[in-house]
């Protein structure tokens, strides 16, 4: 293979696993391209979080698909007997460079206090639970208090 397609193949690869990061979905090339490897991510479970009627629970996890990305963080809401999977569709909350986060429950709420650099994905609602992100900044906080 000469450095000009290796090259091409490396940024495809890079480009179609940051969109697949980001959005959950894979960039829809022409031609699919084969490559003399497998790319996997590592997936690390943080915290579990039971909804207060036990039906529920909401997994923190980040993910690491190597040296050419960064990690990011998310919340998948699962149910309470489901075991933790990397699906796309149940994914609720995507960020990366976070800085601290909170997840609690309501009755039929899931509440997620985050302070991170940048937000990819939220959802409203799934699965009849609503879901609210409250954004907070650690740097906004200090500054407002300065002045």
């Amino acid at each position: 293979m000469t450095k000009l397609s290796f090259f091409y193949v490396f940024f495809l690869l890079y480009l179609s696993s940051s969109l697949y990061l980001i959005c959950g979905q894979e960039l829809p090339l022409k031609t699919p391209v084969k490559l003399p490897f497998e790319f996997e991510c590592e997936n690390k479970v943080v915290s579990t979080h039971a909804s207060s009627d036990s039906l529920m629970k909401a997994v923190f996890f980040e993910r690491d698909c190597g040296a050419t990305t960064s990690v990011s963080y998310h919340v998948i809401l699962l149910g309470v007997d489901e075991e933790f999977e990397y699906i796309p569709d149940k994914i609720i909350f995507t960020c990366k460079r976070l800085n601290w986060i909170n997840i609690s429950w309501g009755k039929r709420e899931l509440f997620i206090d985050v302070d991170c650099g940048r937000i990819y994905k939220t959802i409203d609602e799934i699965d009849g639970i609503s879901v609210e992100v409250r954004l907070k900044s650690s740097k906004r906080e200090k500054a407002a208090s300065k002045s």
